[in-house]
C-alpha cells in the first residue's frame, strides 16, 4: 500500500533489511475499477480514461522509481471495461520514452495480437480464450516479447477434488493447517466447471509449447497472492507444471532464474558466475532428475549470507 515498497527498497539498499530484493510496477494502470482479479482489489490500479492522463500516470510512476509498468487489458468475462487500445498505446509509448518496459495482463487472443502491434514488452499470462495461433506465436518470438505463462492459477480449477500437491511437506511447513483444510474443501465447488477448465488448460499447455518451440522468451510468474495460491510454494508448483507441459527440467530452471533476471535487467542475478550475487540453494536431490527437488532445500544463501531456515520455521509457529 502507498509507498511501503519504496521504504522496503530503501531499507534493502541501506543493508538494514535482507531477503529477496523487491521490484515493483507500483499500482499499475487499467480502465477504472478494472485492475487485479479480485473485485476488492480492482480499484487499486490507477484508472485511465484519456491518453494524456495515461502519459501523466506513467510519468508519476517513473518519478517514483518503478521497475516497469503493468497494465490490465481484460474485461473479466464482461464484468468490467477493458483498457482501450488508444490508451494502452499512449501508455506504452510514454513508458518507452522513459526507458520503462510495459507488461500486460491479458486474457483474449485478439487483445494479445493488438498489444504485440502496439509494442508491449511482456505478457502476464498466456492467452486463455483459445490456443495461440502460429501468427501470434511468431510475432511474439520475432519481437522478443517475454511471456509469463502463470499456469498454476489457471490449472487449479481443472480439479474436481483436492490435488496431491496440497499434501506436499514444504506446503505443510509454511501454511497453517486450517488454511490448507479450507483450500482442500474449496475444490468441491469446482466440480461443475472442471471439464471446461481442463480443456482451457490443455490449450494453454499447447500455446506454451508453441512459444517454447519458436524460441520465445518465457519467464516464471507465480501469480502468488491469489487465494490458495501460496507465496513461495506457487513458484515451485509452477516449475512442476512447466515440466509437465513439456519443457525439460533444465529449461524450466532457466525460466525461473536467468531469464527473469535478464528481463528485469539485473546483471548480477539469476546465475552462478564470478561477480554475481551469491543467491543460491543447495538441494538434497537433483532437479534434472525430478523438478520437485527444488522443494527439498538443504542450504540457502541470499547475497552470500546463509539463511537460518530453522529460525524461520520456528518464527512461523504454525498451529
Amino acid at each position: 500500500p502507498g509507498d511501503l515498497w519504496r521504504e522496503i527498497q530503501r531499507a534493502q539498499q541501506l543493508g538494514v533489511l535482507d531477503g529477496a530484493r523487491l521490484y515493483t510496477a507500483g499500482s499499475g494502470l487499467a480502465a477504472p475499477d478494472a485492475g487485479p482479479g479480485s473485485p476488492a482489489l480492482r480499484p487499486s490500479a490507477s484508472g485511465v480514461t484519456g491518453e494524456e492522463e495515461g502519459r501523466r500516470l506513467v510519468g508519476e510512476l517513473a518519478d517514483r522509481g518503478v521497475a516497469f509498468v503493468k497494465i490490465w487489458v481484460d474485461d473479466r468475462g464482461g464484468t468490467v471495461e477493458k483498457l482501450a487500445p488508444h490508451l494502452y498505446r499512449a501508455i506504452i509509448d510514454e513508458a518507452h520514452r522513459r526507458g520503462l518496459q510495459v507488461i500486460a495482463h491479458v486474457y483474449y487472443h485478439e487483445d494479445a495480437e493488438d498489444l504485440v502491434a502496439a509494442g508491449v514488452d511482456g505478457f502476464a499470462h498466456l492467452v486463455r480464450d483459445r490456443e495461440m495461433d502460429d501468427a501470434l506465436v511468431a510475432a511474439i518470438a520475432a519481437r522478443d516479447i517475454f511471456v509469463m505463462p502463470n499456469l498454476g492459477v489457471s490449472e487449479r480449477r481443472r480439479h474436481a477434488a483436492p490435488p496431491a500437491w496440497l499434501q506436499d511437506p514444504l506446503l505443510a511447513a509454511t501454511v497453517a493447517p486450517a488454511v490448507l483444510e479450507r483450500a482442500a474443501a474449496s475444490y468441491a465447488g469446482f466440480a461443475a466447471d472442471a471439464p471446461a477448465r481442463a480443456a482451457q488448460y490443455a490449450a494453454m499447455e499447447r500455446s506454451l509449447l508453441k512459444l517454447h518451440s519458436a524460441g520465445a522468451a518465457l519467464v516464471l510468474g507465480s501469480d502468488a497472492g491469489v487465494q490458495d495460491h501460496f507465496p513461495g510454494f506457487a513458484a515451485h508448483r509452477e516449475l512442476e507444471l512447466l515440466v509437465t507441459a513439456g519443457l525439460s527440467p533444465l529449461d524450466a530452471i532457466a525460466v525461473a532464474t536467468s531469464r527473469p533476471a535478464l528481463r528485469l535487467r539485473l546483471v548480477d542475478a539469476g546465475r552462478l558466475a564470478p561477480g554475481a550475487r551469491a543467491d543460491f540453494v543447495v538441494l538434497d536431490a537433483n532437479p534434472l532428475d525430478d523438478i520437485t527437488a527444488p522443494r527439498r532445500i538443504a542450504v540457502e544463501h541470499v547475497d552470500g549470507v546463509e539463511v537460518n531456515r530453522a529460525a524461520l520455521r520456528a518464527a512461523l509457529a504454525l498451529e
